[in-house]
């Protein structure tokens, strides 16, 4: 890696901080996402060990629960309730199955970048989507409190003032916002450096590899790391289910290593 702050060529599949519509076929209410064929990027690298998808497969931006039709009838897996969306959905003989591998994904970014959320305060920067996904894996890892935090007052989040003033002894930042992602917004939404217990760091923004919210936490001596691995877990978890397989648990590490 020659420049770790350079930006890497991947296109924006899960877009930060960003709730995608769901995109329905009209009259037959048939979810119209693209299919795993057309998905370009980081999922090419795992098409490339693993047969064509099955047709009945769909997957593409995420989708919220509540614009699913009912009649459609899908069994969402609880992960995905628990975010409130799902970004893969199934077609098991007439049955739709909804997951959401953003989970998967960012807690395994998490686990393998060593930060342990048991009996932690956690701030969640942002209140979008991907803040969604980290409540829920924070929650599901043992955190002791976690709260939101947003730039202008909302219901249950707090305000970044109010960080300052009364919440510096976090322990666990997740940054869910665009900030630092590049062409898109410049610098931090909050500087890591302020919180003197902080044990670690996470920003769901994967290009570039690292951020600057992520430089400057490392710069404190502890674990962290940008959103690049999460992008490439979740693909690889989605294409398991989509072709109903297990990867060689090497794989995410494979495909992780050859893009950045």
């Amino acid at each position: 890696v020659d420049d770790l702050t350079a930006p890497v060529e991947i296109p924006q599949i899960s877009p930060v901080e960003t709730e995608a519509p769901a995109e329905t076929g009209g009259a037959d209410d048939t979810i119209r996402i693209d299919d795993l064929r057309q998905v370009k990027g980081v999922v090419t690298p795992v098409r490339e060990e693993i047969p064509q998808a099955p047709a009945e497969t769909v997957t593409g931006d995420t989708v919220r629960l509540d614009t699913i039709p009912e009649h459609l009838n899908a069994e969402v897996e609880e992960t995905a309730a628990a975010i409130g969306a799902v970004n893969t959905v199934v077609n098991r003989g007439g049955q739709l199955y909804g997951y959401n591998t953003d989970f998967g994904g960012m807690a395994d970014l998490i686990k393998r970048t060593g930060i342990d959320l048991k009996d932690k305060k956690v701030l969640i920067l942002g209140t979008g989507g991907t803040s969604k996904t980290a409540m829920a894996v924070a929650e599901h890892m043992g955190a002791a409190s976690v709260r939101k935090v947003s730039r202008s007052p909302k219901p249950g989040a707090l305000t970044y003032e109010e960080v300052l003033q009364n919440h510096l002894d976090a322990q666990v930042l997740i940054n869910t916002t665009p900030r630092g992602m590049f062409s898109r917004e410049s610098g931090m939404s909050i500087d890591p450096t302020r919180f003197s217990a902080l044990c670690g760091a996470i920003d769901a923004v994967y290009n570039p590899l690292r951020t600057e919210f992520i430089l400057k936490a490392r710069s404190m001596g502890i674990p962290a790391a940008g959103g690049l691995y999460m992008l490439v877990r979740q693909a690889v978890l989605a294409s398991e289910i989509f072709l109903d397989t297990k990867y060689p648990d090497t794989i995410t590490e494979k495909v992780y290593s050859g893009i950045k």
